[in-house]
């Protein structure tokens, strides 16, 4: 049975959600992106453990949400430091850690200013600096969540997200999810695209040392791939996967990634 956990932490006067499912022995943490500001993943560690059950078998691994405490101004090196804080409450470090879009800027971060807490780092459909694609989406997404027009922010994002055969199956469903995916605080999704649109680790990104592999769709309408063809010019050491037939939706539409990351973290290491 794949063991499924929900949890709250209480951090210094903040608290946050968190979910651990799998049975391994590994630790990984795992980021999820911009979603986080519409749905914590409150409740969601044994849909999750389904969704990833190829970690399972090698790996525990931990979700955390942003706190529940956004607030203006809040950035993705805020949101690495309030990670890196909830791993110590729960003595977690060296951690194998995957960030997916804006999960892998507040990654970025982590392994920038915390780098004791992660062994080896994904970086998945994310960027380096948030350019004027990503922008020019995320500006509109904020409109829409001003007028709470929450169906307008799902089909919007999932038109630029998805393939067409894969957005041939969902769009029967889309009022019915942006129903149930409408937050129960638009603030926080507000916060949070600021955040996103505002993160810039460009200076900062050549201080990481550990191993990192850029996933990333070759096309993606959200992030670009921009960062992932030129990561190595920053990071030499870096390894890249750019998927052709996929765009920013690609950790939905294929487990390759997966199992791509699970090939990158089981590799030694070269000594240095």
């Amino acid at each position: 049975m794949i063991r499924a956990e929900n949890h709250i932490l209480k951090l210094d006067g903040r608290t946050m959600d968190c979910i651990r499912f799998g049975n391994g022995k590994k630790t990984m943490v795992l980021l999820p992106g911009l979603s986080d500001g519409l749905k914590t993943v409150k409740g969601m560690a044994l849909p999750f453990a389904l969704l990833y059950g190829k970690l399972t078998k090698e790996y525990s691994v931990y979700s955390f949400s942003r706190v529940n405490e956004l607030h203006e101004g809040y950035t993705t090196e805020m949101m690495a430091d309030d990670l890196s804080e909830a791993m110590d409450l729960l003595s977690l470090s060296n951690a194998d850690v995957i960030g997916v879009s804006m999960g892998g800027m507040i990654a970025e971060h982590l392994a920038i200013r915390h780098p004791d807490k992660v062994r080896k780092l994904v970086l998945c459909v994310t960027a380096v600096t948030s350019g004027e694609l990503t922008k020019k989406r995320i500006g509109l997404w904020k409109q829409f969540a001003r007028d709470h027009d929450y169906i307008s922010l799902f089909c919007d994002t999932a038109e630029h997200t998805y393939t067409e055969n894969y957005l041939k199956r969902m769009r029967p469903f889309f009022p019915w999810i942006a129903y149930y995916s409408k937050p129960e605080d638009p603030a926080r999704f507000l916060i949070q695209a600021d955040a996103c649109m505002n993160h810039d680790a460009s200076e900062q990104i050549r201080n990481i040392t550990c191993p990192v592999l850029m996933i990333s769709g070759e096309n993606d309408d959200i992030v670009g791939i921009e960062d992932a063809r030129h990561i190595r010019e920053i990071l030499p050491e870096a390894q890249v996967h750019i998927y052709q037939t996929y765009g920013h939706g690609l950790y939905e539409e294929t487990n390759d990634w997966i199992s791509d990351s699970l090939s990158f973290f089981a590799e030694r290491e070269n000594t240095k």
